[in-house]
């Protein structure tokens, strides 16, 4: 049996239409194979190492230079005193006064402590003479005509002599008489204590001390100036009230 045979146009438009599909489908791979290619997670990348630079190495210190040697400190210069000429003194040991004669007759008044010259101080006021410093060395000026050996044991009681003892028995030995406005007159003798320096003189527990060889003793720092006067002072006159009496009484710093 003979099949009809089909228009042509007919099997002209099958084989374009199949080309089409063709074209259509090989379009699609290829769209798919992209997107599958940007959709796929990156592969993650190989760490870089890291490489620093050597740090630089600090140069060695070098050594500390030696000290230089020792030097000897030539010693001060002392000044020239031989033409100084005491006059006058005032107060005692390390609370007085002096007067000083200089080259020339000029005289000045200098308290303990201070400069008589430059690098020379007043360092100490005795009985008849005074001490000075002239740069560490010690220099003693007397009054013009004054025994040496005198001056030699004056200074050894000096040293000797307990002043700091004798000042705290007579702080507590010792009681200010006061008037009704507080002003000191005097300091009354305590009993039972003990003070050589006032036994020897002749003064009793209830006598009222109220001059030291001519000054009025009549504060706390004529008390604590006591042991020091006594300790340098070949003689200590004693001005005291005994029953509402005044009276003097001599002491022989020696004796003690």
């Amino acid at each position: 049996m003979r099949t009809p045979a089909l228009p042509a146009f007919s099997a002209v438009s099958s084989r374009g239409s199949t080309r089409e599909w063709l074209i259509a489908a090989a379009g699609g791979i290829v769209l798919s194979a992209g997107l599958v290619a940007l959709l796929r997670p990156a592969a993650p990348e190989e760490p870089t190492e890291l490489t620093s630079a050597p740090a630089a190495s600090s140069p060695a210190e070098a050594p500390a230079a030696p000290p230089p040697p020792a030097t000897a400190v030539p010693a001060m210069p002392t000044a020239d005193t031989s033409g100084l000429i005491l006059r006058g003194i005032m107060g005692a040991a390390e609370t007085g006064a002096a007067i000083i004669e200089f080259p020339g007759g000029r005289q000045g008044r200098f308290i303990v402590g201070r400069d008589v010259l430059p690098g020379v101080k007043l360092a100490a006021i005795e009985a008849q003479s005074v001490l000075l410093s002239n740069n560490g060395a010690d220099v003693r000026i007397a009054f013009p005509g004054a025994e040496v050996a005198s001056l030699t044991r004056t200074a050894q009681r000096a040293s000797r002599a307990p002043a700091g003892d004798q000042t705290v028995a007579f702080r507590t030995g010792l009681a200010p008489r006061k008037r009704e406005d507080g002003r000191i007159t005097g300091f009354t003798i305590r009993a039972g204590t003990e003070m050589p320096a006032f036994a020897k003189a002749g003064l009793q527990p209830g006598d009222v001390v109220i001059g030291i060889n001519g000054r009025a003793f009549a504060s706390e720092n004529e008390v604590n100036k006591l042991a020091n006067e006594i300790a340098i002072s070949p003689t200590i006159v004693f001005e005291y009230e005994r029953n509402g009496r005044r009276s003097e009484a001599r002491l022989d710093t020696s004796a003690i």
